[in-house]
């Protein structure tokens, strides 16, 4: 199936019809303190009759059809060509975080690949942030890919989605950041352990994100616990293209007055 310029993905998905498209939306990373905008993440969106489709069911049939690396590469070279759009426009200091699955960061050719993309579209390394999970640390063929991309600038961001003990970051690794979700935040005894554990992370100089914060309450312990920044629905929730780019004008607008 050959969707709006992307590679021929094999769905096998009964929720498929000939009219999905499939978009790169972006979601702002906010400055928790100052709300000020520091960058934004590219996410994959599927679209049918006017109507998103759930991410996840779409991904997995990709994986299983080995068509995931495919989809990888797409949504890098969409992003990256947005990104270096947007910073010829604006000339904001901002990174772009970019999601990568197992089988693509695995790749012998994948920092290859990368680095021709990023000359491509003259974006430096270090605006680039790849958010993988903490399963990837046990692929030998991951961690080399990882050494070979932070030497070049690359920056990598370990989502820490389950608290696993075994997965908390280090800087050995390569990572500077850790995305944490904002229910961990909450001060009660079964967040205690791992509330002074992310103090320890942050200590050590990695920087950590909140994600799905929703509520002044939840930004509010952000600031609290001194996590450097967010992305949420408070701020907003991922947009196309186009969208985004108003939310920003808007908001440099107002930054301005």
């Amino acid at each position: 199936m050959q969707l709006n310029g992307t590679p021929a993905i094999n769905i096998q998905n009964n929720a498929m019809s000939i009219d999905t498209s499939l978009e790169v939306a972006f979601q702002p990373i906010l400055e928790t303190n100052s709300l000020n905008l520091v960058g934004f993440e590219a996410l994959l969106r599927v679209i049918s009759e006017n109507e998103m489709l759930p991410t996840q069911q779409y991904l997995h049939s990709a994986a299983s059809s080995n068509d995931i690396e495919q989809l990888d590469r797409w949504v890098i070279e969409e992003s990256i060509n947005t990104f270096s759009e947007w910073a010829e426009n604006y000339h904001q200091p901002l990174y772009l975080n970019i999601n990568l699955s197992e089988a693509t960061l695995a790749r012998a050719d994948f920092p290859g690949f990368l680095q021709y993309t990023l000359l491509q579209h003259i974006v430096y390394s270090e605006n680039v942030n790849l958010e993988i999970d903490a399963r990837y640390l046990a692929n030998p063929d991951c961690l080399a890919n990882i050494s070979v991309l932070v030497e070049l600038g690359i920056r990598f961001t370990l989502n820490l989605a389950h608290m696993d003990e075994s997965a908390i970051a280090d800087k050995g690794y390569g990572f500077s950041s850790c995305k944490i979700p904002a229910s961990w935040l909450s001060d009660n005894s079964n967040n205690q352990h791992w509330l002074e554990t992310l103090r320890a992370m942050s200590e050590r100089g990695i920087q950590l994100i909140a994600t799905n914060v929703e509520t002044s309450g939840a930004l509010q312990q952000c600031s609290d616990l001194g996590i450097s920044s967010f992305q949420g629905y408070f701020s907003a929730k991922p947009l196309p293209k186009a969208d985004f780019e108003c939310w920003f004008l808007n908001q440099t607008e107002i930054t301005e007055n």
